[in-house]
């Protein structure tokens, strides 16, 4: 209603719907500036892990800066980082950053019938919506108390799995959505190029 108490006319309709064309299109680009900010975000990450590699960083450090930007750039409360434990079907957690860390690293995860284990065994990200009460999570201590949304993906150059990232989120926080996991399975699989490159050296 205008002020004063006068109908709308044709000219005020023309501007109010000039102001929304306005609006929709700052939203997009402010929309289009995050997704450019964040696809940057992850190709820094990439260029500092190839690098830290090809310097000869250990294996362990290298899982600990993959974790580390994992974490940050997905505003995530927990990485974890496992790898398969050769001859056998399980994974180790080499490195774990954030809430809880310190119940993660060194545990020894089954391939079947855990998140991990099925991102690794399918070769494909695996989420949930509540990694405290996921059964896949459930066994041994407890360790993801206060924690929500997760997601496991794999380390992957081609057919070659060399470990999974788990990340999770606080609880209540948002689900990881399918345009946060392609940058992420991207940068999963430059990470596991770099460093099947840096062995080659």
């Amino acid at each position: 209603e205008k002020r004063g108490g006068a109908e709308f006319d044709e000219e005020d309709e023309s501007v109010l719907s000039t102001l929304a064309v306005a609006a929709g299109v700052a939203i997009d680009n402010a929309r289009l500036y995050e997704e450019s900010r964040l696809r940057e975000r992850w190709l820094r990450a990439n260029a500092e892990i190839t690098r830290s590699l090809m310097s000869g960083a250990a294996q362990t450090d290298v899982l600990k800066l993959i974790a580390e930007r994992a974490r940050e750039i997905t505003g995530a409360a927990l990485a974890a980082m496992s790898t398969p434990v050769k001859g056998t079907d399980t994974l180790t957690v080499e490195v774990a950053i954030g809430r809880q860390a310190e119940a993660h690293r060194g545990l020894v995860l089954s391939v079947e019938g855990t998140l991990t284990g099925k991102a690794f065994a399918d070769g494909a990200p695996v989420r949930s919506a509540d990694v405290a009460h996921d059964e896949r999570v459930t066994s041994g201590p407890p360790r993801f108390t206060g924690l929500g949304p997760a997601v496991a993906v794999p380390i992957r150059a081609g057919d070659h799995i060399r470990g999974v990232v788990l990340l999770a989120r606080e609880a209540g926080s948002t689900d990881f959505s399918d345009k946060e996991l392609e940058p992420l399975k991207s940068f999963a699989g430059q990470a596991a190029l770099a460093m099947e490159l840096a062995e080659r050296r």
